[in-house]
């Protein structure tokens, strides 16, 4: 039996080597374990990968019971570009209830629907209906985030409002994702 920290470093392994020399079988079974790190560690290995067996993985994680679990899952499903991933992730911005794991979800569905060249009409009437279900600091940033990918980039001018938020890790997230709208 393991300790978490050695299942830690066994997936961080994962993720840094080539995948060629791990047992892809062994990390279907830490995406099992009871801890919440080493089953967020599985999903954040899975986000160089674009294999089935992977996206399947994946796609339980999103539905994990841990938030952190989730929010990870959500950033490397990002990876697979389909439009029956989008579908799922449409389907997760609209019963996520944390808001951090939700803004993962909506970032990367935005960024699959970008790939896909997706209809930006969609996008912004799906955007505009997820701001008016009420939205938390993180969500409302990546809504912007997936406006800019939209070519609203006059959308992007909200962000300088949580600048001044009482919380640092809203002022720092909301100055990365001014700094990716202007990189782009």
């Amino acid at each position: 039996m393991f300790t978490t920290n050695e299942k830690t470093i066994y997936l961080i392994d994962f993720h840094y080597s080539d995948n060629c020399d791990f047992d892809f079988d062994s990390v279907v079974r830490l995406s099992y374990d009871p801890s919440a790190q080493v089953r967020s560690m599985v999903a954040s290995a899975l986000i160089n990968e674009n294999d089935k067996r992977q996206l399947n993985v994946l796609s339980r994680l999103i539905k994990d019971k841990n938030a952190f679990v989730r929010t990870e899952a959500y950033d490397s499903i990002s990876c697979f570009p389909s439009y029956e991933v989008a579908e799922l992730l449409e389907k997760s911005i609209m019963t996520e209830t944390n808001d951090l794991a939700k803004s993962y979800a909506i970032m990367s569905w935005a960024e699959i629907c970008q790939s896909l060249e997706t209809n930006g009409d969609k996008l912004i009437e799906l955007l505009k209906s997820i701001k008016k279900n009420g939205v938390g600091n993180y969500s409302a940033i990546a809504c912007v985030y997936a406006y800019h990918l939209t070519g609203k980039s006059d959308e992007a001018i909200e962000l300088f409002k949580f600048l001044s938020n009482d919380n640092y890790r809203i002022r720092i997230t909301a100055l990365t994702t001014i700094s990716e709208c202007i990189d782009d």
